[in-house]
């Protein structure tokens, strides 16, 4: 006799429900029917699966006519500890193009198998879509859910729509009899979708979708070419068979573009083509700095444009202003590109792309997607920051010259890769200041740098700063990286004195209380001084040791959560977490991390899939017991709607909280609050709001998150944010505004006071 005790709640649909269980001391998932009547579809799926052993499909084990916890028919199968395939496509998008197409162009060979193998075993899946297929790893694929599975030859059409409309197949949504077709053309939208994070088509609308690479213009003309094919919408004119769709998959070769944080210019990039679709005249033109990507911005839009037959020129280049105004006079659609400085003005709406270096999380990203089998990958990455900081021009070459069968080694004297040109130019003033800063042990104000070099102005530095030779950080100015500091410390060396007198003008007054300053950011956003945390975290990183800057970033990544800012949360934070991994205090790293699940909730409006995204983040760090990991684990909870576990581990995380002191323990009670708000326990809501309210009085921005809140419950007029948003710039002051909360059958709150 199997034993089977049930756990939390993995998914439901309109027939049925799937929940984490132990079978005998085994860990498995288990489908239950809601109603015996459908108990036939349930036996099916389950002899279906039965008839299938293909490593991308789920294996089926037991089967229970009637569960005692139920009284209805189940079957167990593998359990699957992942993601899916809606919040995969998320995090495809951050990867560096060549490595997303690939990692879409395996999935489609993996999914095309075993399609081909459920086909030949005489079943059609009939509803191949994200949500149903599950990763463990991101590049091994399991299809899942098999409820929708129906016998082929199909012996007679089928009476309504079986599947799911926005990947289902014309002849699926007009009922007709299916072949292999209609799966090959479901399976064509999933992976339009894991490709582009966008649906080829919404509700029951079957006209042409928009070509991907019109979306994305990294996307190869071959992938394009496949996917459309599979979405034709007679299914003569897609792959006769599965066979011949991974036969032409295989023959995708990905671009080369190894380097990541490249996402937003492409996006800018495929709106710029949409609109010369439109009809329209545009200018494009590339801002940066010197060697930040510019010329691949220019080259990717040219061959975007000669892919989709739209003309395009470029300024100051291969052709004359004149030719292009004459283009311009016979008003068709057309894109004029550019990247000098101060283009010229030529009649046509300016599109401006900005092009920036690579943060520390997108140099890791980088350089696993072109050596995926580096060892000690996060400290290599450290070290190449530290090197290029991310400047484009000068990581790549490094990237390739050090890899070595997939592998990259920390040379022992790397070589100097930057171009001559960026130093011909200089004259000897100029020459001074690299060479100020250069030797410096620390960030500069302007006003330190003039008592030295007193005819020192603020567009010298900005001239500096254009060329990407140094960098101004809040009121700081500092060598751009290490390899640009060497290489004027080789050429241009200074006399022993002369480094002895520099140094003590640039050496920083000790400083003992760093833990004290870092502390108080996060306390300044508490009381609601955004502007002013902002500033200090941004100030303190440019002068503040290598060992404390995890701290740093964790604090500022808490301010930009505060903000609203959850882009730059999120980036900000992958830092401190990679920062943090060799640091003895363990702390940093799983506050890290659970405010990086934080902010997969904000970002994902609280919704199932930003509760997939922080669970799969935070939940093997449940068992460390830190107070942040546990009340974000809870809050996802509520989020995801599993309210038997929410109530089973409520009064623990409760528990959990009290170790943390007055501000801190504010913040994650507030996680639980947005919780119960989920899940739809206001008695939870209000009982948490009595606890935490006595100690708000200090912490404007805590009291004014729980005064809204409350605002949304009662239906009363939300709180005034007053000083909260002074000092904050135009863009900041947006990203506060956008800010929301989510309670179970309410609205969002949609009315703002400044």
């Amino acid at each position: 006799m199997s034993t089977i005790s049930i756990g939390r709640l993995l998914g439901a649909s309109r027939l049925s429900k799937v929940y984490q269980a132990t079978c005998n001391d085994r860990h498995v998932a288990i489908k239950c029917i809601l109603s015996t009547e459908h108990s036939h579809l349930l036996q099916q799926e389950f002899r279906c699966l039965q008839t299938l052993h293909h490593p991308n499909i789920v294996k089926a084990h037991d089967w229970f006519d009637r569960l005692p916890q139920t009284g209805k028919s189940a079957f167990t199968m593998t359990q699957i500890n992942g993601i899916n395939g809606k919040v995969l496509a998320e995090r495809l998008q951050r990867l560096p193009p060549a490595e997303r197409h690939q990692r879409v162009i395996q999935i489609g060979m993996q999914l095309g198998s075993a399609l081909s193998h459920i086909h030949t075993q005489g079943w059609l899946h009939r509803d191949i879509k994200p949500s149903n297929l599950m990763f463990e790893q991101e590049t091994q694929v399991l299809l899942i859910d098999f409820g929708t599975v129906t016998p082929y030859p199909m012996p007679t059409q089928q009476k309504g729509l079986v599947g799911t409309p926005r990947f289902a197949s014309p002849e699926q949504l007009h009922g007709e009899i299916l072949t292999p077709s209609s799966d090959l053309f479901s399976l064509g939208a999933t992976l339009y979708y894991l490709l582009l994070n966008t649906r080829p088509f919404e509700g029951r609308d079957r006209s042409t979708p928009m070509p991907p690479s019109l979306i994305d213009p990294s996307i190869p003309q071959h992938l394009n070419d496949i996917l459309m094919q599979c979405l034709r919408l007679n299914p003569e004119g897609r792959f006769a068979s599965m066979t011949l769709f991974m036969q032409a998959l295989s023959q995708v070769a990905p671009k080369n573009q190894p380097l990541a944080g490249r996402e937003q210019t492409i996006q800018d990039i495929a709106h710029c083509l949409q609109r010369v679709h439109q009809g329209e005249q545009l200018h494009v033109h590339f801002q940066g700095t010197r060697g930040s990507g510019k010329t691949w911005g220019q080259q990717t839009l040219l061959e975007a444009t000669h892919q989709h037959r739209v003309p395009c020129y470029i300024l100051n280049t291969t052709d004359p202003l004149e030719t292009i105004l004459d283009q311009i006079a016979k008003r068709q659609p057309l894109i004029v590109c550019s990247s000098q400085v101060n283009p010229p003005k030529i009649g046509l709406p300016l599109i401006p792309i900005q092009l920036s270096w690579l943060n520390l999380s997108e140099v890791r990203r980088s350089l696993f997607s072109h050596a995926p089998k580096t060892p000690a990958l996060v400290q290599k990455a450290q070290w190449l920051h530290q090197q290029t900081n991310g400047i484009p021009a000068l990581l790549l070459p490094m990237l390739i010259e050090y890899t070595i069968r997939s592998a990259f080694h920390i040379p022992q004297e790397p070589e100097v890769h930057i171009p001559k040109s960026w130093f011909e130019d200089l004259n000897p003033f100029r020459w001074s200041l690299l060479q100020l800063l250069s030797y410096s042990k620390s960030a500069m104000t302007l006003e330190t740098i003039q008592l030295r070099i007193p005819q020192t102005k603020l567009s010298d530095l900005e001239y500096l700063e254009q060329q990407s030779l140094i960098i101004q950080q809040g009121s700081y100015w500092r060598m751009s990286c290490t390899m640009i500091s060497d290489a004027i410390k080789r050429h241009h060396p200074l006399s022993a004195m002369e480094q002895q007198e520099w140094n003590l003008l640039s050496t920083p007054a000790p400083t003992s209380n760093w833990s004290a300053q870092i502390q108080n950011i996060e306390i300044w956003s508490a009381k609601g001084k955004l502007s002013q945390a902002q500033q200090k975290a941004n100030d303190i990183l440019s002068s503040i040791p290598t060992t404390h800057k995890a701290s740093v970033l964790l604090q500022l990544g808490q301010v930009k959560l505060d903000i609203g800012h959850y882009e730059q949360a999120r980036i900000v934070l992958a830092d401190a977490t990679a920062l943090s991994n060799g640091d003895t205090d363990r702390t940093i790293y799983l506050r890290s991390q659970a405010l990086r699940a934080h902010t997969s909730l904000e970002q994902h409006n609280g919704s199932p899939i930003g509760a997939m995204h922080a669970l799969d983040r935070i939940s093997k760090l449940t068992s460390t017991g830190d107070p942040w990991v546990i009340s974000v684990w809870q809050w996802s909870l509520g989020a995801l709607g599993d309210i038997r576990q929410w109530n089973k581990h409520l009064e623990q995380t409760r528990k959990t909280l009290q170790k943390l002191d007055q501000h801190h323990y504010v913040r994650c009670v507030l996680n639980l609050i947005r919780g119960a708000c989920a899940v739809g326990d206001l008695d939870t809501v209000h009982n948490l709001i009595s606890e935490i309210k006595p100690g708000l009085a200090p912490y404007a921005l805590l009291e004014w998150e729980i005064r809204r809140l409350e605002s949304i419950l009662l239906d009363t007029p939300p709180p005034k944010v007053g000083r909260l948003v002074y000092n904050l710039s135009a863009e900041d002051i947006l990203q506060f505004k956008k800010r929301w909360i989510r309670v179970k059958g309410k609205h969002p709150d949609p009315t703002w006071y400044l």
